[in-house]
């Protein structure tokens, strides 16, 4: 009988701490933006139609971290909570991420994305709990380094 008690308990707690958490995915793509400065800096586009004419190529390994939390600071991003797990790019420059988010808590998302030789770039995005899909395009601009003497 208490064990009974017990494991319904438990499986109350378990329905009641996941009924305020909603499933989303983003997918995207990763590109090198090859016709631009790098004074110009790289873009995180979410649910955009582009109209641009990027010169562009797929790029492999940006690191994508999406945050969740009440506040974001672009020069502060240990604060906020990562959602797990941070993914990658692939070779492709397409990457896919699942997730889930407790809408009592927090209805801000912030994407950040990096790569070594790259400019990084932070973009906050409000969740919208009736919305399970997103798809970002991340255009990444080479650092500029100073000419070899």
């Amino acid at each position: 009988m208490r064990r009974n008690i017990v494991f319904t308990g438990i499986f109350c707690f378990f329905i009641i701490t996941n009924a305020f958490a909603v499933k989303f995915t983003i997918t995207g793509e990763a590109f090198n933006w090859l016709n631009l400065s790098p004074a110009s800096g790289s873009r995180v586009y979410v649910d955009e139609p582009l109209d641009y004419n990027f010169k562009t190529e797929p790029l492999e390994g940006v690191r994508i971290k999406i945050l969740y939390g009440s506040t974001f600071y672009q020069v502060d991003t240990t604060k906020p909570k990562v959602l797990e797990p941070i993914i990658y790019s692939d070779k492709d420059g397409k990457f896919t991420f699942i997730g889930k988010l407790d809408t009592t808590q927090t209805k801000r998302l912030a994407i950040v994305v990096d790569k070594d030789g790259y400019l990084g770039f932070f973009k906050t995005l409000n969740f919208d709990e009736n919305k399970t899909e997103y798809h970002v395009m991340i255009y990444m601009v080479p650092k500029m380094t100073a000419p070899k003497k």
